[in-house]
């Protein structure tokens, strides 16, 4: 007579576990080499276990892979990258907004036969305050209907990307990561296929609202809030893109670097004008590999951004080599 009762009570012990790991949507995090998406499954595998025939996922393997996320150690980037990942785990707690900002989801399918490309990601529900150091904002485009970097013409009918995004190609997952307010926040990765045909991933890199998270930035106040320098940073060597700023926030240089090296055009600007007005344009070697070149001046332009100088012998002899 024992037996009825604590068989009933294991019963709902089981029954309990299985709600709980059905309730973390896994789909949001990569955990290991592979993405989370089954190559072999179509868009219906979308929580990244095995699907059987009934469309219902594995709930033993959702679950290991939850586990194996929340045991991953991720390099030590600074206290920035624990937070992010704090907030990508906090993401499935809520899955309404993401790190405090309310979002909504889209999806966005352009393209055919096998360079068909599916977009699912997530845009501001409301209003927010984009940061004006934020650099290639990526919004929604409806005319489009795709997401893009290209410059805003109207913030109001351009809603800004923010919380996780995923792009497909053909049904197979090629990109995953993270927006904040328009910029690549937290871990993307990217994926494809090898020269043996194997589904892996490619590429890994972290973000901390748009900049390498490991770049140094510095500021003019003890508060944070204007920046004057950003020296990108990628497994510890200065690799990426430069900016420099004045203390009103206008953009006063950008340019590249390739593993400490000045590499193509860099440019200046003055202070004040209409959206920031060039004043020189400097031409550096095209990559770190490159030995024998010397850096010259392009173009110089006054503050009225009248043209007061341009090297069109070195321009010349550019194109000739090229």
């Amino acid at each position: 007579m024992y037996f009825k009762p604590i068989i009933t009570l294991f019963f709902i012990a089981f029954i309990n576990q299985m709600v709980h790991s059905q309730a973390v949507d896994s789909t949001i995090f990569t955990t290991d080499k592979k993405p989370l998406l089954d190559p072999s499954a179509k868009k219906g595998g979308l929580l990244g276990g095995r699907v059987s025939t009934s469309g219902v996922p594995d709930v033993k393997e959702t679950k290991e892979k939850v586990d194996k996320f929340k045991s991953e150690t991720l390099p030590d980037l600074g206290l920035k990258v624990k937070q992010a990942k704090a907030a990508a785990k906090d993401f499935l707690k809520n899955k309404n907004e993401y790190e405090g900002i309310k979002m909504e989801k889209r999806i966005a399918t352009f393209g055919n036969g096998n360079k068909q490309t599916t977009e699912e990601f997530h845009i501001l529900k409301d209003d927010a305050e984009i940061s004006m150091y934020a650099r290639d904002l990526r919004w929604y485009d409806y005319q489009m209907q795709r997401t893009t970097t290209n410059a805003i013409k109207n913030i109001e009918e351009s809603p800004i990307l923010h919380g996780p995004y995923k792009r497909f190609v053909a049904d197979e997952l090629v990109e995953e990561g993270f927006y904040y307010l328009g910029t690549k926040h937290g871990r993307w990765e990217r994926y494809g296929k090898e020269f043996d045909n194997d589904y892996v991933l490619l590429e890994k890199n972290y973000y901390i609202k748009g900049n390498p998270a490991e770049s140094d930035i510095t500021y003019y106040d003890a508060e944070k809030t204007k920046i004057k320098e950003i020296m990108p940073k990628q497994f510890g060597k200065i690799t990426g893109d430069y900016f420099a700023y004045y203390i009103t926030g206008n953009l006063q240089t950008e340019g590249h670097y390739d593993d400490g090296v000045k590499t193509g055009k860099w440019i200046e600007y003055y202070e004040f004008g209409n959206a920031g007005k060039r004043h020189k344009e400097t031409m550096y070697q095209k990559d770190k590999f490159e030995t024998g070149f010397e850096s010259f001046v392009i173009r110089e332009y006054d503050s009225k951004a009248q043209l007061i100088f341009e090297n069109k012998e070195a321009l010349k002899k550019m194109e000739a080599e090229n």
